[in-house]
């Protein structure tokens, strides 16, 4: 094991004051500063605010708690360039690096378990990152505060010299990848998302550095660390971010605030036993151009039902399903509900966003709240399908699950 690396803590800031300044109060306030942060500021758009980006670079420039560099740029890199950029100039003089962006507040143990795994894992080159953000999971405890996954996650992490090498813009990788059984497997599994994010890079809509780094990682067979509780809460659903655009905040699991003990890491390298059915359902993402396509042929195929003057009613009342669920709401919900009309029951709806109680004065619930007598669960997001009927599974209850598109070929054939 080696340990006292050299490791810079690096900061990517733009034109968020706020956020910036939550950043650094958050490691301010951590059991153990940085040794030495260095703070890379981007440089003015032509539409910036002008003010804004000032009083984030008065910010930066007068920090007195810890030892720092502040880096400007004299142009607009771009989110992406100025991380892989930054990163790749900090670890010529470094052998490791933390990194965090503008948005993302750390927890008072953030630097201690981010220095520790960085030493820990040093000389062991079969883990490639640490990840300081964990994403909601049913994992079982391996009896420390952390485990292995395949996924290199960008909202707090750390690397070393010789991992972060291998980075490049390849775009020869997602077809070296899916040309080998293991990595396509582990695509699938920590990656499903990351093939829309590459090709919007090739088509020009998306300018994402973290793409190619996890899919180096998931390329080169990596293990990255990732705490069960997470020490990164992400503040940038604001609409002020460049990736993170304005949203619903997540809600992020976070660790006891008040731990004191330090956090146990494990010595076992493996990934958990049920990762291959857990984590496809994390990172499967649908991109909304998906979405609206599936959306539009759904409509095509309902109106060539009405216009064969069948409906989906008459099929369900003939196969006995006359309490029923439906996953999903919006514009054909609506039209669902219309056509059930008082002869099916809808017993409530299902949607994953918490913040949605009622809809069409009909109940939305979770799909852990769903009754036993519900007969029927209609999925209207069809393209989820796989992964819906995989969450239903993993309630322990059973339902009989038809996607939207199945029930209207259903109701054709009758």
């Amino acid at each position: 094991m080696k340990k006292n690396l050299s490791i810079a803590t690096v900061l990517f800031t733009y034109n968020r004051p706020k956020h910036t300044e939550a950043v650094l109060d958050s490691l301010k306030n951590n059991d153990i500063r940085p040794e030495k942060m260095i703070i890379f500021q981007d440089g003015k758009k032509e539409n910036t605010d002008v003010a804004q980006w000032e009083s984030v670079n008065c910010i930066i420039n007068n920090i007195t708690w810890c030892n720092t560099e502040t880096i400007v740029s004299s142009s607009n890199k771009g989110l992406s360039k100025s991380i892989s950029h930054g990163i790749t100039d900090v670890l010529e003089r470094y052998d490791a690096v933390i990194v965090l962006e503008d948005d993302c507040v750390t927890h008072p143990k953030f630097m201690s378990y981010m220095m520790s795994a960085l030493n820990k894992y040093a000389e062991d080159r079969r883990i490639f990152h640490i990840n300081a953000y964990s994403w909601k999971t049913a994992i079982e405890s391996n009896g420390n505060d952390a485990y292995f996954v395949g996924r290199a996650g960008s909202w707090g992490w750390g690397t070393w010299k010789d991992c972060w090498s291998l980075y490049k813009e390849d775009y020869k990788i997602l077809s070296r990848i899916k040309s080998n059984e293991y990595t396509r497997r582990q695509f699938e599994i920590w990656g499903s998302d990351l093939e829309d994010y590459f090709l919007g890079n090739v088509y020009g809509y998306c300018d994402s550095w973290a793409t190619f780094w996890a899919m180096t990682v998931i390329e080169q067979h990596g293990y990255c660390l990732t705490p069960y509780k997470s020490l990164v809460d992400n503040i940038g659903f604001d609409g002020t971010g460049v990736h993170c655009k304005a949203s619903a905040k997540i809600k992020t699991d976070m660790l006891d605030e008040n731990r004191q003990n330090e956090l146990l890491l494990p010595d076992d390298v493996t990934f958990p036993a049920d990762y291959e059915k857990i984590f496809p359902l994390i990172f499967k993402w649908t991109p909304n151009e998906k979405k609206l396509q599936c959306y539009y042929n759904l409509t095509l195929s309902w109106l060539r039902l009405k216009l064969s003057h069948k409906t989906m009613t008459d099929f369900l009342e003939k196969k006995g399903f006359f309490n029923v669920a439906i996953w999903g709401t919006g514009n054909l919900c609506d039209l669902l509900l219309k056509e059930l009309g008082k002869n099916i029951h809808v017993e409530c709806l299902i949607e994953s966003n918490p913040a949605i109680n009622c809809y069409r004065n009909i109940p939305v619930k979770r799909i852990e709240g769903l009754d036993k007598n519900i007969q029927l669960i209609i999925v209207i997001p069809v393209y989820d399908i796989w992964e819906i009927r995989e969450k239903v599974k993993q309630t322990g209850k059973e339902y009989v699950i038809l996607g939207l598109d199945e029930l209207i070929a259903e109701a054709m054939r009758e």
